[in-house]
């Protein structure tokens, strides 16, 4: 048996063995994504009629939704469908999608992405986020795109605010990950279009930070505040707040976390293989490679005999006495120059050492303390604001008993 596969995450799409059905009009249209929006539950002529002319029904519309109907039908039996996808319920129609074995993918998008929440909940990073990526890849485009209507727009909406929650938590968790850097250009382009979303802007700001950029976090922030200012009058939440916060004083808690890699077996070290000659003994706890074989003992050549040097001394022809010099012209024991004999004069010794010392040897350290200077300073001054001294000799202060009489008074001149 044949089965459908329904599709509302972009344009309005049938598919039947891989083979596209080709919808009919606008109105056609509208009644099957409204049934596939509420796909299992029963869907009143009346609900349809308003969302195919957007709240003013003309008198014909039950006769018309009847129509639209039957040709829905007729497509789904020429694609080879067998049975009813569409079931007439009072006081309505009505979509199963699960009894005939159809397939819808916004059910799919829906069950992936709780799915991958409940993954992320488990500590389970990587496979929630495949699994975010999987509901993701579902979409084609914009929700119901090329279908108008107020109540179609709305579920549109819905659809895209799914669509951006599973795209925030993705991006959470490729974050968590370390995959910042692939990030930065997905969620400017995300940021641009929604720019009042907070939690978008938060992982922007985080993946600039750790991609090294954080001027441009900060500059992030300062767009996302002045809109929130402008727009709604309020300022940003508190988690991107505190995360701007973060950023001034490059808190290390936000810092990228660690590349993480897959554990790799542990191989043992093998002992180099050794070769031990029969009867030498081996230390305990030593391996010893029995299966390499030894080597076989290489054969030193003979001692070669060294002839020992021996000094030849060339023979030097004797010159006889009497032949070897003329006597006219041997030269008078007068006329021989007397030889002085030449002593070697010490070199002058440089200022400061003596001439025992030797060029290539350092002085000899003094062992007596250098003399003291004649010249010695002259003794402090006394201050001119202090008084000197006074000398005992010479100023006795004066002491008067406290017993003793006072003297006589001077008598005055008359």
């Amino acid at each position: 048996m044949a089965s459908i596969r329904f599709g509302l995450l972009g344009t309005l799409r049938l598919t039947c063995e891989d083979r596209e059905i080709r919808l009919g009009g606008a109105r056609q249209r509208a009644v099957l994504a409204l049934l596939m929006l509420r796909h299992g539950r029963t869907v009143s002529v009346d609900e349809l009629a308003e969302t195919v002319w957007d709240g003013s029904p003309p008198p014909t519309a039950r006769t018309q939704i009847s129509i639209c109907v039957a040709q829905l039908r007729k497509l789904f039996r020429e694609a080879g469908v067998d049975g009813e996808a569409i079931v007439t319920s009072h006081p309505g129609y009505r979509l199963d999608i699960d009894t005939e074995g159809h397939g819808l993918d916004l059910v799919d998008f829906l069950s992936l992405t709780g799915h991958a929440s409940a993954l992320a909940g488990s500590g389970r990073t990587a496979e929630a986020a495949d699994t975010y990526r999987q509901a993701l890849a579902l979409w084609r485009g914009p929700a119901l795109d090329g279908l108008t209507g107020y109540a179609l727009e709305q579920e549109a909406c819905w659809l895209e605010e799914q669509r951006l929650t599973a795209l925030d938590g993705h991006a959470e968790l490729r974050l968590a990950l370390g995959r910042h850097q692939e990030l930065t250009a997905e969620l400017a382009a995300l940021v641009r279009e929604h720019p009042l979303r907070e939690r978008t802007r938060h992982s922007l700001m985080l993946a600039q930070y750790r991609s090294g950029r954080r001027a441009d976090a900060l500059e992030t922030f300062r767009t996302g505040h002045q809109l929130s200012i402008d727009e709604l009058g309020l300022e940003p939440g508190t988690a991107l707040r505190e995360l701007h916060n973060a950023v001034l004083c490059e808190d290390p808690a936000i810092a990228a976390p660690p590349t993480v890699f897959e554990p790799v077996a542990a191989v043992a070290p093998v002992a180099p293989a050794r070769s031990v000659a029969p009867g030498v003994p081996v230390a305990p706890g030593v391996p010893v490679a029995s299966a390499v074989p030894v080597a076989p003992t290489v054969s030193v050549a003979p001692t070669v005999s060294v002839v020992p040097t021996v000094s030849v001394v060339p023979t030097v022809p004797v010159v006889p006495a009497a032949s070897a010099v003329p006597a006219a012209s041997a030269v008078p024991a007068a006329s021989a120059v007397p030889v002085v004999p030449v002593t070697a004069e010490a070199p002058e010794s440089l200022p400061g050492t003596s001439p025992a010392d030797s060029p290539g040897e350092a002085p000899p350290r003094p062992t007596t303390a250098p003399p003291r200077p004649l010249h010695r300073p002259p003794p402090p001054r006394p201050s001119p604001l202090r008084p000197p001294p006074e000398h005992p000799l010479l100023h006795r202060p004066y002491r008067r008993d406290r017993g003793s009489r006072r003297s006589p008074r001077r008598p005055s001149r008359q």
